[in-house]
Parts: C-alpha cells; structure tokens; sequence
C-alpha cells in the first residue's frame, strides 16, 4: 500500500494494523514515500567501501587497470539507485578520498577533483551520479511526462518535493551550469537540447565540456587554479596520453596539485619561510617552472614563438599544465548545433514503376583525427533502371547536424534518409546499399527482431526512426554491403563493378554536399583550425616543460637531500630467551655441512647474540643487512643449495651460470632460521621496509638489537655497490662483499 500524503498516513495508522514506512529497501535502492530526503541505504553503501579501497590499495595491477576497475566496480556499487536520492557533497568527497587512496595518489596536496576526472568525468562519483541520474529519467520515464514535469519546475520549483527524480536530476545537472528552460529543455553554453531527444554520446560530451564547472566550484579556494572554468578534459587526457608511464607520474604531480613547492611546505612544516631550495626566492609552482634559475636550461627548450602568448594564458594552464577550451571551438559547435536535418519534402522521389528500387547511401567526414574540426555530410543516389545500367540521380544530401560529428553518424543518417525514401515510394522490392558494414549487420538484426534497442545506447535517436522504418517497409527491403572505396576496375563480376560505380558516385555527392557551407562558417571554422594548430601545440610544450622540470627537481632533491634512517616508533618487543650456549647440532651438519655451520656460529656469537645480551633497541633489521654483515665479518660467500643439495660454497657450480646474490641470501636467510630453531631462539619475523637508508623497499625482517655502528657501515657499503634499492628483485644485481677489518669476527674454522 501506498501513502504520499501525511493524512493518507494518518488515516491507515489509525484504522490499519499495518507498519506505515516513510521509505525502503527496493531491490537494493533507497526508495522515499515522503518528503523527507532519505537516504540511509545509500550511505551504508558508501560506509561500507572501506574494505573495497583497502583491497584496491593493496592490488598490485597497473594503475590503468585500478581506474577501470573504479569505474566498472567501485561506483556501480557504492552509488546504486543513485539517480532517486540526494546525496550531499561530503558523501562524494569521502568516495573521492577512498578512491584516491585505493590508486595511492594521496599524496600532500593531492585534490581528488583535480585528478580522478583526468582519465574522463566518469571517474568521479559526482560525474557517475549526474550521468547515471540522465540515463535512467531516459530510460526509465516516458519523454513527453518527464518533459512536461521538467516545464513545470522551471515555473513553480517550490511545488515539487527535493527527492523526487526531477527534482534531483535539475539541482545535478545545475551544477555543470546547465540551465533549465520553459520548455523542459536545458541550456548549456553550445546552445538549447533536449536530455531525451539528444543521443547519449552528444550528452557525455555535453558534461565534459561543461566539467570545469564543478572544478571551478572545489577549487575557487586555489588561486593557482583560476581559469578552470575553461578546462578541456578531452585535450588535458590526450596530452597526458602523449607521455610515457614514467612522465605521467610528474604531469600528474601538476595537473592534481602535488607538486609541492616551498610555498605548500611551509604549511606544515615548522621553521619553512617559504623560500625556494634553489634559489631563495619565494617559492610556488608558478616561480618554480617559469622563474627559477636553476630551470634555465629547460625553459631555453621552450618554444620562443609562445614566450609572448605567455601573459595571456590562465593561471591553471601556465602553473598546472591544464588545457583550456578556446572560444573558436564553441562558435564552430553552435554553428553545427543549428544546423537542421534535410526534411522529407525536400526529396527528390524517384518514379517507380514495376521495376526494382536500388538506393545507395553513403556518409563522410572531413578532418576525422581533429575532433573539434570535424565536419560530415550525407547522401542518397538512385541506380537508374532500364538503359544504361551507370546513370546515377542524386536523390537527397544534407550537412550532419548536431555536435557530435563522426563517418559512421553520418553512415547512419544516410542509410535513414534512405529508408525515409524507399517507405514513400511504391516499389514492390527495394535495395539499400551501405559500404557501413556496422550499420549493415546491425540494421539487419534489427530487422531480423534479433536485437533489442536501448534508448542509452550510442546513436538511439537515429536508431529508433530506423527501426520504425523497418517496420513498414517489412519484406519489401532488402539490405545489401558494398565495400568501401574500391576501385572499377577491381570488381570480380559485373554486379560487383556495377555497385562500386555508384558507390563511388555517392561518396563523391556526399563530399560535395559537404564542401556547400556558408562563408560565414568558414570564417569560424578557419579560425578554430588555427586555434586548433597553435593551442596543440603550445599546451603539449607546456606539459613538455612540467614534466623536464619536474624530473629535474625531483633528482637535484633526492640528490641533496641526506639520507635518513627510517625512525619507527618504539614497539613492546617480546622477550628472546638465549641458550647458554650455541650448539652445532647433527640435523644443522647433514643439512648444511659442519664447515658452513661453524662460522655462521662464529658471526652470529660475537655479534647478534652478543647485542641481544645488552638489550638494546629493537628494529626490523632484513636478512639483507644481515647477509651483509656475515660477508664483510666472515669474508663467506654463503651457503649454496643445487639439485636438492646443501653445499658450503658455490664452487658446485659452472663459472658461467653462478648463482646471483639474491639467492645465496635467500639460502642464508634459511641458514639461519634453522640455526635459531636448532638452539630454541624464537625471534618475531615481518615483512615491510627496514630499518635502513640504503633499502627503501619490502624486505623480510627479523626484530632486533644491532649495533648502529654495524648498521652504518652496512649502509654505506650497499650504498656504494648498487645505490638506494628501491626494488626487492635488484638484490639480484648485488656483487659479493669481501672481508672487511672493521667489520671482520674471528672464526675458529677456516671459512
């Protein structure tokens, strides 16, 4: 039973038994029956995605497969039922963190609105909400209520409750700058559309183009972000595109704000003015990539023919490598956005007599690697009957309307007009040809009632007359594939040399009709092209010069910058109870060898045992460090294990084909965990980084005391050999230490 109203409720609470519900659970949403925004299940949702963030942290794939799974996993999850509750904008700064930590881009600084919307809109959960909210009113509710309900709104909002599907869908698209109109359509700066008539694809490109609108809202508080009102997601992807993986990492650092400067340390950190490490001036990213005169070099790498442009440009774009949209591309996109469809009076219909009816359609497109440049026509031509089989009569033609200028739309308005045509004719067979072999195969399904047609799926709009217009011609079409742009003179029959002649014929009326524009738009276009040409290349220059400079930064800082232990807080370690003395047990000597043995004995009692009697600090030393030491103090290559065997030495082994550092550790590291078990040593074990400054990575580590002294010559050493390892696998690379003096122990069996 149901009640939207309050004395309806009131009633049934006082003359029914039954529970009155202000809202439910339906199939997973959230579903209100009153006025009150409800939206617990929603937000249990989004509560619950702890564990999810936690699992994609831990993932080890690429970051690329980390945002599809964002996309693909994350929010249909977390925002089901979205498009019917309101959700308020902490709630989607919470996704926007948890998802930002699960890519582990959390970096100081990091704003999740600058960076998940990088790789397209539908990364943030703002932009999958308003897309999502579109996509069910379209599909979900009949066009011309939802249309009249929006019309309604616009005149009397107050009158309609703020958690009801219009409601929500206005104050969503309102914060791309959409606005709504009398008539139930909405308003965008590329003109007036309908969100149910419009094709999906021309919407998702609506909200791209919009986008800075909400970037602008989140980071009004940033100066160096002004002009982000203008930003072009699609150009800003494309040049991050450009770049290898390594370089996206530092392009990234700009364009999401983590590029930390002096003037962004002193925030937090105590003592810091502000002031540039390099040079000492007031330091921000600004002065950093365009003032610095460390970055002489790499400015000297920029093009001198932009240096003037350079005042012109917003803050966003010189400070954070940001494309904007330049306003020429807008002109051409209205002026494409006015542009009517050919009306069926404007046909030229053909006499049709008994004979059969062969219509070719055809679509193109100019400039198809420039999106915003792009420009399609269209045109339908008629195989004459009777005489000669090569005269052809040009039958409709017309320029692409909309913003969304593509062959294959232009293919598919074609192959529509050309329905439109054969169903006003009388013939009693009629033949479509198509070179489109997408549209072919799926015109036929259709057809066929093999395919069933949803109203978000790519070019529905055309496809839904097209399917109407299947329906009435039924028997009488048959559609036929001619391959594209073939030669004459390659047809292997005459019926394949017929078809690529008036093919050919139609692709020529096609760029013709194309080619027919007014001089007026020419002018604009001309301007966009050069727009086009310059502003390419000066964003992708000035992306080039982040990326030099940033790398630059980051190796002059790492080089300057001393190395420092990790200090890790104090932990309560577990008490080591040590033997009186340390055995050299049978099971260790069939195993292992006595020789071996004994002077790991001898290492490990003048110096583990030795540090654990005076109790010392404890920290996560890795078998690494550990195997160091025993080389520098022993001058022993290590334990060596082949076919199943244990061995003192590696000299089992060809010269050509020893075994790498790496694995005499990994044998070393066994050595001595049963050396400790032999004894009745229980130490705890853990795996992370250590307590090191040569080792920056995951290593396996022991708990315990050693000398700093030890720890210090260790890391120089390793320092000194390979550099900082960053990687676990490049202890592969390590050569074998020799004996070292300071660090030698004196062993009671030759080593």
């Amino acid at each position: 039973m149901w009640a939207v109203d309050a004395r309806d409720r009131k009633a049934l609470r006082q003359t029914s038994p039954l529970q009155v519900a202000l809202c439910a659970k339906e199939l997973g949403a959230h579903l209100n029956f009153c006025k009150r925004s409800g939206n617990r299940s929603l937000l249990d949702r989004i509560s619950g995605m702890g564990h999810t963030w936690t699992l994609l942290r831990a993932s080890l794939s690429p970051y690329h497969h980390k945002l599809t799974a964002l996309r693909m996993l994350a929010w249909p999850r977390s925002l089901y039922g979205i498009s019917i509750v309101n959700v308020g904008p902490l709630n989607f700064g919470a996704l926007r963190t948890g998802a930002l930590r699960g890519l582990k881009q959390d970096r100081v600084g990091s704003n999740p609105c600058l960076h998940l919307p990088l790789h397209g809109f539908t990364l943030d959960p703002e932009g999958f909400a308003i897309l999502q909210t579109l996509k069910d009113a379209r599909e979900h509710s009949n066009s011309d209520a939802f249309r009249s309900l929006l019309s309604l709104y616009c005149s009397a909002p107050s009158c309609f409750p703020n958690n009801g599907p219009v409601g929500i869908l206005v104050s969503r698209v309102a914060r791309l700058g959409w606005q709504l109109q009398p008539d139930g359509t909405f308003r965008d700066l590329l003109g007036q559309f309908d969100i149910f008539h419009t094709h999906i694809d021309d919407l998702k490109h609506r909200i791209c183009l919009s986008w800075g609108w909400i970037l602008t809202a989140e980071l009004s508080h940033r100066k160096d972000f002004c002009g982000l009102q203008q930003a072009d997601l699609a150009t800003t992807h494309a040049i991050l595109r450009e770049f290898s993986s390594a370089d996206q990492v530092y392009l990234r650092c700009s364009l999401d704000g983590t590029m930390i400067t002096q003037k962004d340390r002193q925030h937090f950190q105590e003592g810091n003015m502000g002031s540039c490490v390099f040079c000492g001036a007031p330091d921000s990213p600004g002065h950093r990539v365009w003032h610095c005169p460390e970055f002489v070099s790499q400015r000297n790498a920029f093009p001198s023919k932009f240096v003037k442009c350079l005042p012109e440009l917003p803050p966003c774009t010189l400070e954070h490598a940001w494309a904007f949209r330049p306003e020429s591309f807008n002109k051409v996109a209205r002026a494409l956005n006015q542009l009517e469809d050919l009306p069926p009076e404007k046909y030229r219909l053909p006499a049709c007599g008994s004979f059969a009816l062969d219509l070719f359609c055809d679509g193109t497109c100019r400039f198809p690697e420039s999106k915003p440049l792009r420009l399609a026509a269209w045109a339908v031509t008629m195989a004459l009957p009777g005489g000669n089989a090569f005269d052809n009569e040009l039958l409709a033609a017309g320029l692409l309307p909309g913003i969304h200028q593509s062959a294959f739309r232009a293919e598919l308005v074609g192959f529509r007009h050309a329905l439109a045509i054969a169903a006003q004719t009388q013939a009693t067979s009629i033949r479509v040809w198509c070179d489109c072999q997408s549209v072919v195969n799926i015109s036929r399904r259709l057809q066929r009632k093999q395919l069933r047609l949803k109203p978000n799926s790519s070019h529905a709009d055309i496809w839904q007359e097209i399917v109407r217009l299947l329906d009435v011609l039924q028997d009488r079409l048959v559609i036929c594939q001619v391959y594209a742009h073939n030669q004459i003179t390659s047809g292997l029959s005459e019926i394949e040399v017929w078809a690529y002649w008036h093919n050919s014929l139609t692709d020529i009326a096609a760029a013709k009709t194309n080619a027919t524009r007014s001089e007026i738009f020419w002018d604009c276009w001309c301007e966009a092209a050069a727009d086009y040409k310059w502003y390419t290349e000066l964003f992708l220059e000035v992306a080039k010069l982040h990326v030099s400079i940033g790398k630059q930064a980051d190796s002059l800082i790492k080089a300057t910058k001393p190395i420092q232990r990790k200090v890790e807080l104090p932990e309560e370690a577990k008490v080591v109870v040590q033997p009186r003395q340390y055995e050299i047990t049978t099971t260790l000597i069939r195993k292992h060898g006595f020789n071996i043995v004994q002077v790991l004995r001898d290492w490990w009692v003048n110096t583990g045992a030795v540090f654990l009697n005076h109790a010392g600090s404890f920290q996560w030393i890795s078998f690494t460090q550990l195997f160091i030491d025993f080389q520098l103090a022993t001058g022993h290559v290590g334990p060596t294990y082949r076919d199943l065997q244990w061995f003192e030495d590696d000299s089992v082994f060809p010269m050509d084909s020893l075994p790498d550092w790496g694995k005499h550790a990994r044998w070393f590291q066994l050595l001595l965990k049963g050396f400790w078990l032999e004894n009745g040593v229980k130490l705890e074990f853990k795996s992370g980084p250590p307590f090191s400054s040569s080792i920056q990575c995951w290593m396996v580590n022991v708990r315990l005391p050693w000398s700093s002294v030890r720890l210090d010559f260790i890391d120089k050493a390793l320092l000194d050999r390979r550099g900082v390892l960053r990687r676990g696998k490049d202890i592969r690379l390590i050569s074998h230490f020799a004996l070292d003096s300071q660090m030698a122990v004196p062993l009671t069996s030759g080593g």
